[in-house]
């Protein structure tokens, strides 16, 4: 999802990449479980979950790999909280583009992926482990490989985006393919994870390739929706990655209302408040986006 412009009544504070890993000394003198269970209660998303909370969280499960550093769950954590921050938080490209990177290794530490000395090389060590994965049996949910997968192609491509024109062309193009990859495995292991979470994905990589088949990303967000309508975002993304590009007016103006009309719910109450400031961002900008069939995610 692109830039959005907030709402007075939720405007993100905004924390630098340093001061929001700056350890308080609370994360210190602790043990694993103590760690997690302080970790998990600050992860937690609620109506006051915020860039302190987000932070706090992050620390936690940075100390928990400092003395477990094979940690699934911690691992897992990180590279979704880490997505999180730089969308939402962080405000300069240098360290939204710090965030990812981070959130990016985590998910991949988790699937097993090596660290190659060239970090050019990095898809190429990390493709043949994606399309691999598979689920461990009678591993507990915040534990599970897709966490590790999904969360990794999220910061992936975002990461992508925040690099320099010349070398976000050169790199795109040889990381591109993990990224894809990351979304469609997650996709056959659980088409519904993170409310349909990889069907999303798909749907708005697709939208965004220079010569992505629409009709198939169409089909993704479809999908999505039937799986999870009251994720809001699974609207507000096809609307600005099919129903823009496709010209579809009606439809965009349908989505749009309908993820304004919605309520937040009581799940995913951070990425809805974002789904609404996305689509009210949209619908102030609608005659430009029509006019250039161009709309950010």
């Amino acid at each position: 999802m692109g830039t959005l412009l907030m709402m007075t009544n939720t405007k993100a504070q905004g924390v630098s990449f340093e001061e929001c890993l700056k350890t308080t000394g609370s994360e210190t003198n602790a043990d694993v479980q103590t760690l997690m269970a302080q970790a998990e209660e600050a992860f937690h998303d609620d109506e006051d979950f915020d860039e302190i909370q987000l932070c706090q969280a992050l620390r936690l499960y940075e100390r928990v790999l400092e003395i477990d550093a094979s940690n699934k769950q911690a691992l897992n954590r990180l590279s979704q909280g880490y997505f999180m921050l730089g969308i939402e938080f962080l405000q300069t490209k240098e360290e939204k583009r710090e965030a990812f990177q981070r959130g990016r290794d985590r998910g991949l530490t988790r699937l097993g992926v090596p660290s190659p000395q060239n970090p050019e090389l990095l898809c190429s060590a990390a493709l043949p482990v994606l399309q691999k994965a598979i689920e461990e049996p009678g591993i507990p949910e915040a534990e599970r490989v897709i966490a590790g997968l999904f969360w990794a192609g999220n910061n992936w491509g975002k990461w992508l985006d925040t690099l320099p024109d010349p070398e976000r062309l050169s790199r795109g193009f040889g990381d591109l393919p993990c990224v894809q990859t990351s979304f469609e495995r997650s996709l056959k292991l659980d088409e519904a994870y993170f409310a349909a979470g990889p069907h999303r994905a798909l749907g708005s990589l697709i939208s965004q390739l220079p010569f992505g088949n629409l009709a198939e990303a169409r089909a993704h967000f479809e999908r999505a929706i039937e799986l999870a309508p009251d994720y809001l975002e699974n609207k507000a993304d096809f609307a600005c990655g099919y129903a823009v590009r496709a010209g579809d007016r009606a439809l965009f103006n349908q989505l749009i209302e309908e993820v304004l009309q919605a309520p937040l719910g009581d799940r995913y109450i951070f990425w809805n408040k974002r789904a609404k400031r996305f689509a009210q961002d949209l619908k102030g900008r609608a005659d430009e986006l029509f006019s250039s069939r161009q709309c950010a995610l």
